[in-house]
């Protein structure tokens, strides 16, 4: 219940507090009416509220009458008026004490939450791939714009490495297409200039590789997919310009067969 106002003074004949609101609303010395904002009325009497406004009115002995006989279930005991918005010295001390290292505890507790979450999600989706720039891609001037494409599609570029391969490491990288009647031509071509070797990073990384590089077949490519690296830069089949890996176990050889030991390990790939 909220704070009643009184508005009369002692010596008001005939007073009546009238209510339209909520709130503990006096009508005599003993008596409060259970109803809110409100206002003193006597028998052919005007007087003015707090904010100004003038009230006016009329009161019958009838209706004088039937207000006091009829107290319940209106009126009750008036109590004690209480003050609004009292807090005890040492309740505020308390709340001032306490709650600013409370509310640090709770924002600390979020952003350590918000943190784990992102490197959580961050560990199961960001994949790597390898990413090899051949022979007619460096010589022919397309490597800025080969990874001007790679960084636009949302690519990190972990690392990368250009190197000279020779032939009996050309051969190690194709081992698994030594049977087939182009290797040789396969292993002169990847050996006639540098390659640049390229770990890339982002979410299915392997999957958004290959569609952006395009088929194997640069000729097919330049139909199908023509804003692809192939259609861009490669020639044909074999001559297609860049390569990339075909799954993550592949990823995972060619990346360690660039970047870490692979003398022994045969590096298995259906991808030119």
């Amino acid at each position: 219940m909220g704070a009643s106002r009184r508005l009369g003074g002692a010596g008001w004949p005939a007073q009546l507090r009238v209510a339209f609101l909520v709130g503990p609303l006096r009508a005599g010395p003993d008596l409060e009416v259970e109803t809110g904002l409100s206002y003193f009325v006597g028998q052919g009497s005007a007087h003015r509220l707090r904010n100004g406004t003038s009230v006016s009115a009329e009161l019958s002995s009838k209706t004088s009458d039937r207000v006091s006989a009829s107290p319940a279930p209106y009126l009750r005991s008036a109590a004690p008026p209480q003050m609004a918005g009292a807090t005890s010295p040492a309740v505020r001390r308390l709340v001032s004490r306490w709650l600013p290292p409370l509310l640090l505890l709770f924002l600390h507790g979020i952003l350590v939450c918000y943190q784990f979450r992102c490197c959580s999600c961050g560990a199961v989706e960001r994949e790597r791939t390898l990413a090899m720039i051949k022979p007619d891609g460096l010589s022919g001037n397309y490597t800025e714009k080969i990874k001007t494409a790679i960084l636009d599609s949302g690519f990190h570029i972990v690392k990368e490495t250009q190197v000279q391969l020779d032939a009996e490491r050309a051969s190690l990288f194709y081992a698994e297409h030594s049977g087939r009647n182009f290797f040789d031509c396969l292993v002169k071509y990847i050996t006639s200039g540098p390659v640049l070797a390229m770990v890339l990073e982002r979410t299915d990384a392997v999957a958004q590789w290959r569609a952006l590089i395009g088929p194997t077949d640069a000729r097919k490519a330049k139909t199908s997919h023509p804003n692809s690296i192939r259609a861009m830069c490669g020639l044909d089949s074999e001559k297609n310009c860049v390569h990339g890996s075909d799954s993550l176990e592949s990823a995972a050889r060619e990346i360690s067969f660039f970047f870490g030991e692979a003398d022994s390990e045969t590096v298995e790939h259906d991808e030119l």
